[in-house]
Order: C-alpha cells, then sequence, then structure tokens
C-alpha cells in the first residue's frame, strides 16, 4: 500500500482516459502546473506507459485501458474503492475526463468532449458514424449521472458553456470558460508568405486521422482544382500515414491525387511548428470541437485560416481577418477559398496583421477554483 494521504490537502484527479492527442496534452498541462501548486497533493489516476513530469506534490497510479462499460464501473465504483485501498481521502475530486464521478466529495469536471453538445446529427446506421451516435445521445446521461450541487464544470469556450447551461441543469455560474494554454516555441511569424511557398504551397491540416475531422472535404476540393488543372505545384499536408486512414489513401488513389499529399505522420512539436511557418495556409475542415489548437497556432503564426464555420471556431478565431469561414460540407466553396488565397499569396495582396492569441483565462484561474 502506498503512503497513506488523507486531510485537507489532498486531491484526487481521475484522468484514465487522457492518453494521446488533446486530451493528453490536457492532462500534461493540468500535471504542470498542478506540481507548482504546493497548497496541495494531487493524486491522480493516470493511463499506463505514460511518461509524465514527475514532483513531490504528485502522485501517479497507473490504470489499464479502459472500454467503455468498464469506464463506467470505473466512475461508478472502483475510483472510489481504489482512493480507500490507497488510503486516500480527498478533499475534492477533479474529473480530467468530462464524467462524473459517484461520491459526495466536491467535483470539479474539465469537460472538453463536444459530441453530446454538437448540432451534428449522425446515423447509427453507418459503420463510421454509429460510435459518434452514441458519444452524442449517450454520453451526456455519463457526463450528468454524478452531479451534484457542488459541482463545478470547467468548459475551454464560451460556446461550449452555452451548449451545456441549455442543454442540462446546469447553472451557468457553475460553468467557467478557461482556455487551453498554447505555448509556441520562440519563433517570428514570417511576415512574407509567398517567401515559404516558393516551391509548393503546402495546405497543413495537424489532426488525428478521425471521421468528424473531416479530411475527405479537402481531397474533394482538391478533385475539383485538379478538374481545373490548378493542382500541380499543391502539398496537401497530413499528420499521419496512408495505413493509419486507409479511408482517406484509398480515395487519394481513386482521385489522382498522390503526388499532391504529403503524408507527415506523427511529428515533434517543435517540427510541427516548422510545418506551420512555411505553409501557405492552415486547413481545419472539423465539425466537431471544444477549442480547436490548430486554429489558434494558425492564427498566431499570422497564416491564412480556412476552417468550418461553426461557434468554436469563430470563438478561437475571433477579431482575426486571415480567418475564411466555410461550409464544412461544401467542397466547391472550399476548391475556391483555397484558389482565390493562393491567388493573393502570389501577387502579394494578402494581409493578415497580427494575432495574438490571448486566452481570458488559464490554468492559472482553474487551480484558483480549487
Amino acid at each position: 500500500m502506498l503512503t497513506s494521504y488523507t486531510g485537507s490537502n489532498v486531491i484526487a484527479v481521475n484522468a484514465t482516459a487522457l492518453d494521446k492527442s488533446g486530451a493528453l496534452t490536457i492532462l500534461k498541462q493540468f500535471i504542470k502546473h498542478a506540481s507548482l501548486d504546493h497548497r496541495y497533493h494531487y493524486f491522480c489516476f493516470i493511463p499506463k506507459g505514460l511518461n509524465l513530469q514527475k514532483s513531490n506534490n504528485v502522485s501517479f497510479v497507473e490504470v489499464s485501458k479502459l472500454g467503455w462499460f468498464k469506464r463506467i464501473l470505473w466512475d461508478s465504483y472502483f475510483f472510489e474503492k481504489q482512493l480507500k485501498t490507497h488510503g486516500v481521502n480527498p478533499v475534492k475530486i477533479i474529473s480530467l475526463q468530462n464524467t462524473s464521478i459517484n461520491s459526495d466529495k466536491e467535483q470539479i469536471i474539465y469537460l472538453h468532449q463536444p459530441l453530446p453538445f454538437s448540432s451534428v446529427r449522425w446515423s447509427f446506421l453507418k459503420k463510421e458514424q454509429f460510435k459518434l451516435f452514441l458519444y452524442k445521445h449517450f454520453y451526456k446521461f455519463f457526463i450528468l449521472l454524478y452531479v451534484r450541487n457542488n459541482t463545478v464544470f470547467v468548459v475551454q469556450t464560451n460556446w461550449m458553456k452555452s451548449a451545456l447551461c441549455s442543454t442540462s441543469n446546469i447553472n451557468e455560474n457553475r460553468v467557467h470558460v478557461i482556455k487551453p494554454d498554447i505555448e509556441l516555441p520562440n519563433v517570428v511569424p514570417d511576415d512574407n508568405p509567398k517567401k515559404t511557398a516558393s516551391i509548393h504551397h503546402t495546405l497543413l491540416y495537424p489532426a488525428t486521422p478521425l471521421f468528424y475531422k473531416n479530411h475527405q472535404i479537402i481531397l474533394d476540393s482538391l478533385k475539383i482544382i485538379k478538374a481545373r488543372n490548378e493542382i500541380s505545384n499543391i502539398k496537401f499536408q497530413v499528420t499521419f500515414k496512408p495505413e493509419e486512414y486507409k479511408s482517406f489513401s484509398e480515395s487519394v488513389n481513386q482521385y489522382g491525387l498522390n503526388d499532391n499529399v504529403d503524408y507527415l505522420g506523427t511529428i515533434p512539436y517543435g517540427e510541427l511548428i516548422q510545418k506551420y511557418q512555411s505553409a501557405s495556409m492552415v486547413l481545419f475542415p472539423s465539425y466537431v470541437e471544444t477549442f480547436g489548437l490548430p486554429l489558434a497556432e494558425g492564427a498566431t503564426l499570422r497564416k491564412p485560416v480556412l476552417c468550418s464555420d461553426f461557434p468554436f471556431s469563430r470563438d478561437v478565431l475571433n477579431g482575426y481577418p486571415g480567418a475564411t469561414y466555410l461550409d464544412y460540407k461544401d467542397p466547391l466553396a472550399w476548391a475556391d477559398a483555397i484558389t482565390n488565397t493562393l491567388n493573393k499569396i502570389k501577387c502579394d495582396s494578402l494581409h493578415n496583421g497580427d494575432f495574438t492569441f490571448k486566452p481570458s483565462s488559464s490554468w492559472k484561474d482553474f487551480f484558483k477554483l480549487i
């Protein structure tokens, strides 16, 4: 048994599902800031196999990956049982993975799953949409299952706060908007986007190979551009390998776009920033997000940003003149926007102006809630 953690300075953290992508970023940022908060000892349940920053006031217990059913059991019973097994009696519980915990302790729930609150509809009859259908129609039940009057929510955007309050019996005073940290390396935005695209015009889309990330709409738009004979010097850069997204690579082959798609795979963040800097534009056709970090990253580096027209994108890019908002289902609109933006770059008529992402709140505000 581990050292007993009891008293008014112990906080238990539920983070067993935060093992990749944006969820892992949230966990790493949380751990970084928790290590600086010496008011409390943070006792964290995390996924196995992560190499996280260690500190004197942060303890880790690794938990094997949990499927849906086991996650329900974990939130309902085993989380509290594990606390007792490890001699932990926390003053509060923080759930970093959307769902509430069966406990009478005060809870802070970090809600970053947008699917139950999205206006997009899914069909349970389509294989690629079945899981999304379940998330939209059933996941919200588990988010709210053990919510009590002393439960506080943290969301990343104003639209998520509005969606949560309007679709559930949660008072807006119990929902706090705290935007994620954006920690770009020490880079100087390129004032001449034309200079960075001397050989190819690169269209960068840093996103995981998921259906709702909507990579297909870009392929459909490139097919249109190809029919116009304007495709020869365009490279669409994606952050995965062909075998990781078979339907995507099949469309690339079918459309004859093999020379126009650059599979970067998963790359270190510093290298990704270099890709941002050399890109002609940043694309973000995803239609289900809480925040959409590439939106803020692209704008901070003064890149033209073409994105789906949803509340999350307008929330993040509010005030940025280099943003273009498009119908996520209209490949012709995307094709026209891509070619128009490239033409402006060619003739030096693209001036996006300065944009610094200045979050109205940060992790410091999160820890003030504790």
